[in-house]
């Protein structure tokens, strides 16, 4: 019998490996002295020592390893032998991976600049233009903003999780394929009687939002933009608009040149998104809201 030190000493471990492996049933002591405590081995363990070492390094789970103590060598190298097989069958996967990932990540950023086009190209109507009491010439300083707002949301969290989304006369698309696949469908200019774009980020329950802001009665954006007040913190905000004329916002264009000039005239800010809807009394609404 050897004391756990010496045993130890042999198997070129600690003494508290020893007692883990025993706390943990893969190997015990052959004797356990009832008066002290004191553990000893038999020189034999040293094998089994030898094998718990490998298999553990090899990446062996302890239950599986509890099994082969109980085998003849011959099965602990069929066992070698599987984990070989599964790791390389492991390994070709990470570098089908590897492979594909430039292909796919490039693809989706095609995809995401695709989408930021498509709405940015709806802006350039003269229509919109003059109901906002711009000029064609101030069309790139508006979209510089916007753009800048797209593509911070249109980043990789909200790609993968879903968190932005469309919705059009009560259909609602979240996350950026089913977006993109939601306006291939729609042709530009018959959109309907709802148009909500937002960075779903932020969440969509109206108890969690209220008006700082409201105006009623205008009759074109131009004359109710030098009234909104300034859009500071950083609480998100939500343009929430109803028009009774429905010529201009059949088109995503309206709701986003609303974000597009706030942040031209206001400075960035934090916006959830922007709802145009039609009115159900004739006129004009506009109710900005803040997270509570």
């Amino acid at each position: 019998m050897m004391t756990i030190k010496a045993f130890a000493e042999l198997c070129g471990c600690t003494a508290q490996t020893l007692r883990y492996y025993d706390r943990i049933g893969l190997l015990r002591p052959a004797q356990v002295d009832k008066w002290t405590g004191y553990r000893y081995y038999e020189e034999r363990q040293a094998l089994d020592f030898v094998k718990i070492r490998n298999l553990q390094a090899a990446d062996f789970a302890i239950s599986e390893i509890e099994l082969l103590l109980r085998e003849p060598d011959e099965a602990v190298y069929a066992a070698f032998d599987a984990k070989i097989a599964a790791q390389e069958e492991k390994l070709q996967r990470i570098r089908e991976i590897q492979r594909t990932y430039l292909r796919e990540k490039n693809a989706m950023e095609k995809l995401l600049n695709g989408m930021i086009d498509y709405l940015l190209e709806g802006c350039r109507t003269p229509a919109v233009l003059r109901e906002f009491g711009y000029e064609e010439a101030d069309y790139d300083r508006v979209m510089t903003m916007l753009r800048t707002w797209l593509e911070s949301t249109f980043t990789v969290p909200p790609m993968q999780t879903g968190q932005v989304a469309l919705e059009v006369n009560g259909e609602r698309a979240e996350g950026v394929g089913p977006v993109a696949e939601k306006l291939a469908g729609l042709p530009r200019d018959t959109y309907g009687d709802t148009v909500y774009f937002t960075d779903g980020s932020v969440t969509d329950e109206d108890g969690d939002y209220e008006p700082v802001w409201e105006k009623h009665g205008w009759s074109h954006p131009a004359e109710l933009l030098p009234k909104i007040p300034p859009l500071t913190g950083e609480k998100p905000y939500e343009l929430c608009v109803e028009v009774a004329d429905f010529v201009y916002p059949k088109d995503l264009s309206y709701a986003m040149f609303f974000i597009g000039v706030l942040m031209l005239e206001r400075g960035a800010f934090r916006c959830k998104g922007c709802s145009v809807e039609r009115s159900g009394d004739g006129a004009n609404h506009f109710v900005l809201k803040r997270r509570k």
